[in-house]
């Protein structure tokens, strides 16, 4: 029964694209890049206690990766695994100043961060300055490239979310979020299983940020760097339940269709995403996810 949870879902979501042209598979290809991006930064902040304000460090460096290392000669793939390398290899430099931060101040820490690569971004006429600049691979690659990558991250993720939980590392890193002091007492690398979980995060999310150049064409620092895919981020990771598996792609079914239903009436989307996430957090604190999975003796992280 629980590999039916699995395949059916997966099964509804490869066929998309024969029933599903344009508009919808637009729509898709979107969820699925935020739900993966989603389940990690849920990851982090449900099991590890690490709230992070600046994953969109990640989104922006896969885009711009993405640009970057076209431009150099590489083709979409080597580039799309360059960038993730890149941002992990950025996450590792700087998990020694801010994973040495809690709560608040590493929260605010990762969004100056965020901040000051936009500025750089922005400045910086190679890729465009703030005009931004486009990928012209993305121009020739058909929609449903982007869609079955954007697929596959998510698959890919939800296997290193489930493992992670499943592993010492997991443990290691339910107790730290639980009690820092006692983890460490207990013989935890504190320090160690931040920077791994982080690192990972930083990787797929650098991954979404790449798909997303590829879905978008064109991108700007304004945007890419924008704290609002951390706010859609929180969203789905409230509304599907805080770092469940299949919470992530119902948050983020909700959180597109929300976007898309105010595109026309700008600021409304932001309004909304807070008074429904208010009201599924008192009456579904577990998320909506959360609340079917306990229903049905799922466990975590399913």
């Amino acid at each position: 029964m629980r590999l039916l949870y699995v395949l059916l879902p997966l099964l509804v979501a490869a066929s998309a694209p024969a029933w599903g042209r344009g508009l919808l598979e637009g729509f898709l290809t979107l969820a699925l890049i935020y739900g993966a991006s989603a389940l990690l930064w849920g990851f982090l902040a449900e099991y590890a206690g690490i709230v992070s304000l600046g994953q969109q460090l990640f989104v922006g460096l896969g885009a711009y990766g993405l640009v970057i290392f076209g431009s150099l000669g590489m083709s979409t793939l080597p580039a799309l695994l360059a960038s993730a390398a890149l941002s992990a290899a950025v996450a590792f430099a700087l998990s020694f100043p801010l994973l040495r931060l809690r709560g608040a101040y590493f929260a605010l820490g990762t969004w100056i961060v965020a901040e000051i690569f936009e500025l750089a971004f922005n400045n910086w006429s190679y890729v465009g300055g703030g005009a931004g600049v486009t990928y012209g691979p993305a121009l020739t690659i058909p929609g449903y490239f982007t869609f079955y990558g954007s697929l596959v991250l998510l698959v890919a993720s939800s296997i290193v979310v489930y493992y992670i939980y499943r592993s010492k590392l997991g443990l290691g890193l339910r107790a730290i979020g639980s009690d820092e002091e006692v983890a460490a007492e207990s013989g935890v690398s504190v320090f160690r299983s931040k920077v791994a979980v982080f690192i990972t995060s930083a990787a797929v999310t650098s991954v979404a940020g790449s798909l997303y150049a590829l879905y978008a064409a064109y991108i700007i620092p304004n945007s890419i760097f924008n704290i609002s895919w951390v706010i859609g981020f929180i969203f789905i990771a409230v509304i599907g339940g805080m770092g469940r598996i299949f919470g992530a792609p119902i948050g983020s079914l909700a959180f597109i269709g929300l976007l898309y239903a105010t595109s026309a009436y700008a600021g409304w989307s932001l309004l909304l995403e807070g008074v429904i996430a208010i009201a599924v957090w008192f009456l579904m604190p577990r998320g909506i996810w959360g609340e079917i999975a306990s229903r049905l003796k799922l466990s975590r992280p399913l």
